[in-house]
């Protein structure tokens, strides 16, 4: 079986992509604490003490509702993709997200074109990061940048719209909305299998937008 480094395995999609994978490859799943991928020289350690087959690279600051990122979003969530990119062997693979944020949220981003990244700059650092991640990587062979707009299911924090609805309607509480707006929700197992898919499958383009065909409105999912 394969020896894949699963990074932020304590995050939502991290712990699900964890319980989907572990019996069908070999995970390496250090958390934070046990591997500071913003230190170059432990992560380089981490590698010649593991062998690695595949990278999935879940970690990442910044992005939180509700939070102010920090001043250090930008320089750590590229620090991590170049130090584990100059890590790995160059037949090494490797997975990492995407966001809608790097399409800058200000704006309709529902099936929004990969060819629109970069052409508005996000005002928030986390967007920013993410954009310049993807065009760090655009010409890369060996990354796959898998841009996820809004992702639930299992574990995922009760204040997030879906499971905020349902804890509401099963309690038989009205359920509030602020603003009617557009999702392209996707649903956790489905974004593991996508994971599976490209874990064996090697892909013709390296940014790729994941979505449902359908999007909806949250007044839809009340």
């Amino acid at each position: 079986m394969k020896n894949i480094l699963l990074t932020g395995s304590g995050g939502f999609i991290g712990k699900n992509l964890k319980e989907y994978l572990k019996n069908k490859y070999n995970l390496l799943t250090p958390r934070s604490f046990e591997l500071d991928l913003c230190d170059s020289a432990m992560v380089k350690a981490y590698f010649v003490q593991n062998e690695i087959d595949f990278i999935i690279h879940c970690a990442s600051v910044g992005g939180a509702r509700g939070i102010i990122d920090r001043d250090t979003t930008i320089e750590n969530n590229l620090s991590m993709v170049d130090n584990l990119l100059s890590a790995k062997r160059n037949d090494v693979r490797m997975i990492l997200f995407g966001s809608g944020a790097m399409y800058d949220k200000s704006r309709p981003i529902c099936k929004i074109s990969e060819s629109e990244i970069g052409k508005i700059v996000p005002s928030d650092l986390y967007g920013k990061s993410k954009m310049l991640i993807a065009k760090k990587i655009k010409d890369r062979k060996d990354v796959l940048c898998l841009n996820i707009f809004a992702c639930y299911g299992y574990g995922e924090k009760e204040s997030r719209f879906p499971s905020f609805a349902i804890n509401r309607a099963l309690s038989k509480k009205p359920i509030e909305i602020n603003q009617n707006v557009v999702f392209d929700y996707l649903f956790v197992e489905d974004m593991e299998k996508i994971i599976e898919y490209f874990i064996e499958n090697k892909s013709q383009d390296n940014i790729i937008n994941i979505n449902p065909t359908k999007s909806i409105t949250i007044k839809e999912i009340a």
